[in-house]
């Protein structure tokens, strides 16, 4: 089951192992179910953690132009 829900989360879905009865298609069914809810709260924490690091980036940015504008004065 481990190999199959694997392959199935990872779209690969290679066929040689796969549901025969309707317990094991529930199973199936719910196991790619929460593998996408898993993988879109993975991306949805890296996306906070980039705009996290935008957000430094843009204020550091700053810092260093006003910086070069009061060597300026």
């Amino acid at each position: 089951m481990t190999y199959f829900a694997f392959t199935s989360l990872s779209t690969v879905g290679f066929g040689d192992y796969y549901p025969k009865n309707n317990f094991e298609r529930l199973a199936c069914t719910l196991i790619i179910f929460m593998g996408n809810i898993v993988f879109g709260l993975i991306i949805s924490s890296f996306k906070e953690m980039m705009d996290e690091l935008k957000d430094f980036m843009y204020d550091h940015d700053d810092a260093e132009n006003l910086n070069a504008f009061f060597n300026l004065i």
